[in-house]
């Protein structure tokens, strides 16, 4: 008889080694970073779409900052209030589903603000921050609204889809104080 490997250790051995992959796999894979560029009064691109464990770079950061204003529950902040970036910054990884609004404060009043949607994020029919996005998409021109999301995009009635509108929806979505579109 010759002595050898039967099938029975060999389908072991390529079941335990199968199972360590599967185990090994998750952390082997890396997330992915994505670079938004501080232009001098906007950031490009403005929207940005990433994954659940994905980080963002910002890079161009010597006189802005981005500081998150609006965060998924159970996401975390970005970006440090009133401190410039310096040349580029990293966001931690950005692990809950949602949409984190951010801000160039130095710039915000020429409209410096941008959004990263995580994961895979759908509208509910309410006031949130879903409106946001549809109105920087406006603003950067990313989308060509139609007459209804015109007149629905200019919260303040002020005849102009800007920054100040996104704002007054803010404030809505913090203090629950909205005015009917």
């Amino acid at each position: 008889m010759k002595k050898g490997v039967n099938k029975m250790t060999i389908t072991r051995y390529v079941g335990v080694v199968l199972c360590a992959l599967v185990y090994l796999l998750p952390g082997i894979v890396k997330a992915e970073e994505h670079v938004v560029n501080a232009a001098a009064r906007e950031f490009k691109p403005a929207i940005i779409y990433v994954q659940p464990g994905d980080t963002v770079k910002f890079i161009n950061m010597t006189s802005h900052n981005a500081v998150t204003y609006l965060v998924p529950d159970g996401g975390v902040n970005f970006g440090e209030k009133g401190k410039m970036a310096g040349a580029t910054m990293v966001t931690p990884p950005l692990e809950t589903n949602g949409i984190f609004g951010y801000v160039c404060e130095p710039h915000i009043g020429f409209g410096m603000v941008g959004v990263i949607v995580v994961g895979d994020v759908s509208a509910d029919g309410t006031i949130d921050i879903l409106d946001i996005v549809t109105i920087v998409s406006i603003i950067f021109e990313e989308i060509i609204p139609t007459e209804f999301q015109i007149w629905a995009a200019d919260y303040n009635d002020d005849i102009e889809i800007n920054v100040m509108d996104i704002v007054q929806i803010v404030e809505c979505i913090l203090n629950d104080v909205c005015i009917s579109p």
